[in-house]
């Protein structure tokens, strides 16, 4: 009998696969927004979140003809904006004094969906006479939680009109921590304020639920993070004398404090570490606490002519640890400007990723380090350097926070022209697509082809089979994107091959004998 050609659908899946495979750590993650990067909203955003479902929250300042206010918007995995926050928009505006000048600067997600924003509200009409903590608390529609503070908002005045939080954390109870600086009779000072759950003060906290503290001269506290007994640190910078007098200069510094807000002895002297990571000044922005307990901090380090990105890790005492590239501390440059991280976080596998500013040849773009545990660059990120970098059109570009969305990727924000910006880069190889691939298998009259071995075979070589039902179909499911040969063998009608494509969403494959 002589057997009739065999006519594949050929199916077409939503990603490349030659893409896909080529895409390696440290690359853009194409998926989102079609190039990895996104420049959203008239402001810039300084703090990122991921939510359990993916979407990710973008916070910072959204700018008026008036004046600034706090701005938060949410997005879908894919860049979109989500449509079902903000009323429709996806973002929402908040602004706190009228005709002053407010930002988000730090953000959390309460384990009920609820989002809790703090940053800097501030009156600042011709000139700025009042710049407190600030407070806010969304739904998770985005809008107003009248539940904190009666309507969503709450002020604090801590020590004079130059008050800045810098970063928050929720309690396992709920109680809400923000960290930062405040100043008073010419002296600026770590401050940890904790709130209950309504936004009132914490009376159990101090005594009164803020607790500021001096470690040398001027002092200035920038990230806090909590440690699973419930001990809280907070790093930052500590001038060895005032801000800005002669011979003055700033390091690292660390503070450890009790649940209680009392500090923790048990911790460098009397519960305060500071660290010079060079000759020079040197800044902390960012904390991050390790499941062993060590403690990574991050920021830049003075090397005489320009900053360089620095990273320095504790062990659980406040001593450095001699593990970490044999004293404890690293310095990066990634070009010959200045660079530095505004933002840490760590890896399951213990590698460290930080993200920052980086002065090009032209312009400033983003950059993001990463680090083996024993801090080497890691030469699997970024084409073998460790080092990758993100440009939004030519344009300046500055980056200020990231965060680990728990798929292999870091989501990385902040500022290009005066707009939201926003930069998903992969933290590990991308994987093929998957797919479940059906059919059906019939003779040119139509009539279905029972018990039909259709074999699936990749590029590799390797054999996947399946039979055919009574009424001709088949499946095949998880197939990755990809060129493969399908083989059709039947006992009555004969056998045929050819080869198909998968590289979209069509799933449908008949197959005709």
């Amino acid at each position: 009998m002589k057997m009739k050609p065999i006519f594949l659908a050929t199916v077409f899946f939503g990603l490349s696969w030659l893409h896909t495979v080529a895409a390696v750590p440290g690359d853009l993650d194409t998926t989102f927004s079609g190039d990895g990067t996104l420049s959203d909203l008239f402001g810039t955003a300084f703090v990122v979140a991921v939510q359990p479902d993916g979407k990710i929250l973008a916070a910072g300042t959204g700018y008026n003809e008036f004046d600034s206010d706090f701005a938060v918007a949410r997005y879908n995995p894919d860049g979109s904006r989500d449509t079902t926050f903000g009323g429709g928009t996806g973002m929402v505006t908040t602004g706190i004094f009228y005709y002053g000048y407010d930002e988000v600067l730090a953000i959390a997600i309460q384990p009920d969906g609820k989002i809790v924003a703090a940053g800097v509200a501030s009156t600042c009409y011709e000139v700025c006479a009042l710049i407190s903590f600030a407070v806010v608390r969304y739904n998770p529609d985005g809008s107003l939680d009248t539940s904190f503070g009666g309507d969503g908002v709450v002020v604090t005045v801590i020590a004079s009109s130059d008050d800045r939080p810098y970063s928050v954390a929720i309690q396992p109870d709920g109680k809400i921590l923000v960290a930062g600086r405040s100043g008073a009779s010419g002296q600026t000072d770590f401050t940890l304020v904790r709130y209950n759950t309504d936004g009132t003060l914490d009376s159990t906290f101090d005594s009164d639920g803020i607790v500021r503290t001096n470690i040398r001269g001027d002092d200035f506290g920038s990230s806090l993070a909590l440690q699973s007994d419930g001990k809280i640190v907070v790093v930052g910078e500590s001038w060895n004398g005032l801000w800005g007098a002669p011979n003055s200069s700033p390091d690292f510094a660390v503070v450890r404090y009790n649940p209680n807000g009392s500090l923790d002895t048990t911790f460098g002297q009397n519960g305060r570490v500071t660290t010079p990571m060079g000759n020079y000044s040197s800044n902390a922005f960012s904390v991050a606490i390790q499941t062993d307990g060590r403690i990574v901090a991050a920021g830049y380090s003075n090397n005489g002519s320009n900053l360089d990105l620095a990273i320095a890790r504790y062990d659980p005492d406040g001593s450095l640890d001699a593990t970490f590239d044999s004293d404890g501390k690293v310095t990066t440059a990634i070009g010959t400007g200045n660079e530095h991280a505004r933002s840490v976080a760590i890896q399951a596998d213990g590698k460290i990723v930080a993200a920052g500013p980086y002065s090009g040849s032209l312009n400033d773009d983003f950059a993001v380090v990463r680090y083996n545990a024993n801090g080497s660059l890691d030469p699997t990120f970024g084409s073998g350097s460790g080092k990758a970098t993100a440009d939004f059109n030519n344009s300046n570009d500055n980056a200020y926070g990231i965060t680990l969305d728990g798929n292999g990727r870091a989501v990385v924000v902040g500022g290009s022209n005066d707009t939201f910006a926003l930069a998903r880069f992969l933290l590990a190889p991308a994987q093929p697509a998957m797919f479940e691939l059906t059919g059906r298998v019939t003779t040119s009259s139509g009539s279905s082809v029972a018990k039909a071995r259709v074999t699936l075979t990749d590029s590799a070589g390797n054999i996947r089979l399946a039979l055919t039902s009574p009424f001709g179909y088949f499946r095949f499911q998880n197939v990755a994107a990809g060129e493969y040969t399908v083989t059709v063998r039947s006992k009555r009608h004969g056998s045929a091959s050819s080869t198909i494509t998968v590289d979209s969403s069509n799933t449908n494959l008949d197959l005709v004998l």
